[in-house]
């Protein structure tokens, strides 16, 4: 059977013809489609898979762990950032190795798309000496996570399956076989060997001698399965890994062009002795990947043990850039670098704006109609101002998610963005470091529970004068509304147990401060009067994500400006980037299907031309 998917559907497809048992992560862009699609499959066809999305990737590594050393498949999902936390655990279960099956998906984002900084992770597997698969397309997706099953079965070891954003998010023809439910064939075995599966007691130099044994098995595994081909057409080569194979396979037939390709799946284990074959058949060579030269370093390791030094060209010599994503654009003049001929695409797409169209402002980065996020950092603002600092004056540290849009106009809240869970530390340090005004850090409710509690914790321990505003809206929503510890459901839409946060701060000596964002002035005063008072305070600004809200409450009414009353001020506007809210042919009006009736246009407006009315 075909489907049409995109690479993480593919993933899950895999996964569930391999068997896989557990399956765990962290919303993460690229990666957060997997888990998605692939309960949607499992409540369909009934099959016996647990998924979850774990409060932190290190959980999610830590579930998956188990289940792998009970001899059980698991299959955990995080963006590349992600890793980055779970990278300890990674380390340390590699050389303790696993019995059942275990794959790590994970993506990286070359071009920054989701907002974080580019990262490869094919340097984790090489420091954790973790084999690693790298798909082109997602048919090679369904594939190489098929496999990375087995082989981490075979060799009791975990295997890394790393994409990218334009193998995760693109759509591909896959070839599908059935879902595979081994659950019943598989019963839960775990003995107790203490040196074995811990740290203190292990024999350590043993663990690394049998990891590094244990990449020649996966090598000779990945030959087996014919990983990394070789095709011998002339003396120009081209060896290439993940999206850039699919771009030069679209170059070569579209100019039909002979070149000798060698394509990598794996960079670790590295193919050693198929690079060899493919550096004597040619006089010069490009290097086509994402990000960092991680196959380029390997390939001249390679050329000084081939004792044959010949021209590469790639990212060392600028050929393509160690920033941003490939694409047709920029692997086709490398190509034509290599073989001394300018490529000209005929049939290139011109995308030609008219007059009108090119004059309108941009739009900037906003957030949704009605957002509670939006009037919360209102609230900020215009309690600083109330106190009567100036906005460069007070400190306010931000945290990754929805929150994050705080950065921009015209709100411009937000001082730092950095990872999950630092603003409450970042405000700490200030405070180190003579910060002596007082300073808010913000984050909501699943970086809270991702990241944020340990900071806290250690805020109270030392007595920081900190004021900490969480953003509650049940879900983690950027991501694409997965549940989280606050939300009351799991990822099949099942009840579970909701984790009170007040309950939790409370625990730590502190009595939070709820408010609601959209009794205005109220959260105002409590705002003001709270950031200025000694020691760590907590206020909770509780309110469901506005998309997630109108999906079961029934919006009756909405906002409308009187024309008679307005005088074109702007404020509602400019002060708020509501995207509900429009100007046109001179004039400002609320779009009526798009307002959510959150009421903060109307309470800025200093005329009252902002009215309510039944929808």
């Amino acid at each position: 059977m075909r489907k049409l998917l995109t690479g993480n559907e593919a993933v899950a497809q895999g996964a569930l013809e391999a068997g896989v048992d557990v399956v765990s992560g962290y919303p993460g862009t690229p990666s957060s489609e997997v888990i998605p699609y692939l309960v949607d499959i499992v409540k369909k066809n009934n099959l016996k898979v647990y998924a979850e999305w774990s409060i932190n990737e290190k959980v999610a590594f830590e579930i998956g762990t188990a289940v792998a050393w009970a001899g059980k498949r698991a299959l955990i999902t995080m963006k590349m950032a992600g890793l980055n936390t779970a990278s300890d655990t990674l380390i340390n279960i590699a050389n303790k190795g696993v019995k059942g099956g275990m794959v790590l998906y994970v993506t990286d984002d070359p071009g920054t798309h989701a907002g974080c900084t580019e990262q490869d992770s094919r340097f984790y597997s090489l420091l954790s000496f973790v084999p690693i698969l790298d798909p082109s397309d997602p048919m090679d997706t369904k594939k190489l996570v098929k496999l990375a099953f087995e082989i981490s079965e075979e060799t009791q070891i975990p295997v890394i399956v790393r994409s990218t954003t334009n193998v995760a998010h693109t759509t591909g023809i896959v070839e599908c076989e059935e879902y595979h439910d081994y659950s019943s064939e598989k019963s839960f075995d775990f003995k107790k060997d203490i040196p074995g599966y811990t740290t203190v007691l292990a024999d350590r130099e043993s663990q690394r001698r049998m990891l590094i044994e244990k990449g020649s098995q996966a090598l000779k595994l990945f030959e087996k399965n014919n990983l990394n081909p070789l095709t011998k057409k002339g003396k120009l080569g081209v060896i290439a890994s993940g999206v850039s194979w699919a771009y030069l396979q679209e170059i070569i037939n579209y100019f039909n062009l002979d070149l000798t390709t060698l394509k990598i799946d794996s960079e670790n284990p590295w193919p050693e002795d198929k690079v060899i074959s493919f550096i004597e058949n040619v006089d010069k060579i490009l290097v086509l990947e994402e990000q960092e030269p991680v196959v380029e370093l390997l390939l001249k390791k390679t050329m000084v043990n081939a004792k044959k030094l010949i021209p590469v060209f790639g990212k060392e010599d600028n050929t393509l850039s160690r920033v941003g994503e490939n694409n047709l654009e920029n692997i086709s003049n490398a190509v034509s670098k290599l073989i001394g001929k300018e490529l000209k695409f005929k049939d290139k797409i011109q995308i030609n704006l008219n007059e009108e169209e090119a004059k309108k402002p941009k739009k900037g980065l906003t957030f949704c109609a009605g957002c509670p996020h939006r009037s919360t950092y209102y609230i900020i603002n215009s309690a600083i101002k109330k106190l009567g600092f100036k906005s460069n004056e007070i400190i306010v540290t931000g945290d990754i998610g929805c929150t994050s849009i705080g950065v921009f106009k015209p709100l411009e809240t937000l001082w730092t963005e950095v990872t999950m869970g630092a603003s409450i530390a970042l405000a700490y340090g200030f405070n180190l470091a003579g910060n002596t005004k007082p300073i808010i850090a913000t984050l909501g409710d699943s970086t809270f529970f991702h990241s944020g509690i340990q900071p806290l914790i250690n805020a109270v321990q030392y007595n920081c004068d900190l004021t900490v505003v969480i953003f509650d809206n049940h879900w983690t929503s950027m991501t694409g509304f997965q549940p989280n510890p606050n939300t009351g459901v799991d990822v099949f839409g099942r009840p579970t147990n909701k984790i009170n946060i007040p309950s939790l701060i409370r625990a730590l000596g502190i009595e939070p401060i709820t408010i609601n964002p959209f009794e205005f002035e109220k959260s105002i005063e409590i705002m003001a009067d709270t950031v200025t008072k000694k020691g760590v305070k907590v206020i909770i600004s509780k309110e469901e994500c506005t998309l997630q809200k109108i999906r079961h409450v029934n919006i009756t009414t909405y906002y409308f400006i009187d024309k008679e009353i307005c005088t074109k001020c702007g404020l509602c506007l400019k002060r708020t980037s509501c995207p509900a809210i429009v100007f046109d042919n001179g004039e400002y009006y609320i779009d009526k299907s798009a307002c959510t009736s959150c009421g903060l246009c109307a309470f800025i407006c200093p005329f009252n031309a902002i009215k309510k009315e039944e929808k």
